[in-house]
């Protein structure tokens, strides 16, 4: 039934909300207000140096970009909502040791 559908929306391009976590902050709170069920995040440990790899140069995650540590940026967004949902859409997982994924 059409009632059932769950929409979310992505924060994958975090990177160009800049150092200041406000405005990642007013975006998630704004999402959930619209009645969105879930966030979206894309875990990216560092970025590349675009210039060296040809066709992705417009790529938010360069080695000049801020990216924020996706399990902590969850739950740091937890502590300021109430209702939304937070997931990864890709986790590199051989990064992280694994009771910390757990």
């Amino acid at each position: 039934m059409i009632s059932d559908v769950k929409l979310g929306v992505n924060l994958y391009k975090f990177p160009s909300f800049g150092p200041e976590v406000e405005p990642l902050v007013e975006y998630v709170k704004l999402a959930e207000d619209l009645g969105f069920e879930h966030l979206r995040l894309l875990d990216h440990v560092v970025g590349i140096v675009a210039e060296r790899h040809g066709g992705i140069a417009q790529t938010p995650y360069t080695d000049k970009s801020i990216i924020r540590e996706c399990f902590t940026l969850m739950a740091y967004l937890s502590a300021v909502t109430s209702k939304i949902r937070f997931v990864t859409a890709v986790l590199g997982l051989p990064q992280r040791q694994t009771v910390l994924v757990a």
